[in-house]
């Protein structure tokens, strides 16, 4: 198959996919494995997909994106004045959500120690594995959906609710078939998050990773870029980025109405397609 029907297949996938909590790299394991796509450029593909992601976030948070980063710019440049005895109450909406978001964020060396384990994993492109990452991306779903819904924010979350989205973020969401919206959205329903908050901390924690994950991709894969691939790849980002925009504020109706089991049904149904697919391939091959 051809490389612009791959990437605007997959910037299709990647639009509706990441957002909604069922799994996009997943599903472009599947995409793959249907196609047989044999792409030297897998990891760069993704990662600029992903990029079109980014955008999506920043149209629908730049609010609050920018109010956070305006924090962020005060305290290295100390141009607000600040006491590190104060009470978490004393913290401002946005202090508090910056502290957050960097504890969140602390996990994310584990991925970088681990991460060329997590690309030979990708990489064997199992149907049996996938299948068991959609299979737990399901039932975590389903049980957070079962939760009473919380009222934490910002201001009464707490850090160890933080670190633990941070550290499913960073060492379970890498991992195959396996919803990283899906997951820091279920871990963060379970301990007590509001619904509103919940979606949009989750995409917020996912910022530092698309940047890290951009930047290291650029640099790996910077010679081999040609003028066509860069063309049809930025066609790719604006399409992945348009369509996530209208799934992420979808995303929050469904969450916010407590339908949010629709996906656990929807990621439990792909688990047992792919499940069976991979042991037929198993004792098929």
């Amino acid at each position: 198959m051809k490389m612009t029907w791959v990437t605007l297949i997959s910037a299709l996938v990647q639009g509706v996919t990441e957002f909604f909590p069922i799994s996009s790299s997943g599903h472009l394991s599947i995409l793959k494995h249907i196609f047989n796509i044999k792409s030297n450029n897998d990891f760069f593909l993704v990662t600029a997909l992903h990029v079109g992601a980014l955008g999506a976030i920043i149209a629908t948070y730049k609010r609050v994106i920018v109010l956070t980063f305006s924090v962020a710019a005060g305290l290295v440049f100390r141009t607000r004045k600040t006491n590190p005895h104060r009470e978490k109450s004393q913290f401002s909406y946005y202090e508090r959500l910056l502290i957050l978001l960097t504890i969140s964020s602390s996990p994310l060396i584990f991925t970088a120690i681990l991460q060329n384990y997590y690309k030979q994993v990708i990489m064997l492109n199992n149907m049996l594995i996938l299948g068991v990452g959609f299979l737990a991306t399901s039932m975590v779903m389903w049980f957070a959906n079962r939760k009473k819904s919380g009222h934490k924010c910002a201001v009464d979350m707490k850090f160890r609710d933080a670190f633990l989205i941070g550290l499913a973020q960073a060492l379970i969401a890498p991992l195959p078939g396996i919803s990283r919206s899906g997951i820091t959205i279920a871990i963060g329903l379970l301990l007590g998050l509001s619904s509103k908050f919940c979606i949009m901390y989750s995409f917020l924690a996912e910022i530092p990773v698309i940047i890290g994950a951009a930047a290291c991709s650029f640099k790996s894969n910077f010679a081999t870029i040609d003028l066509e691939n860069i063309f049809w790849t930025t066609v790719g980002i604006i399409i992945s980025a348009i369509l996530g925009y209208f799934c992420l504020n979808k995303l929050e109706q469904i969450v916010i109405k407590k339908k949010f089991y629709l996906f656990a049904y929807y990621t439990m149904v792909i688990s047992v397609f792919v499940l069976g697919f991979g042991i037929y391939e198993y004792f098929a091959f």
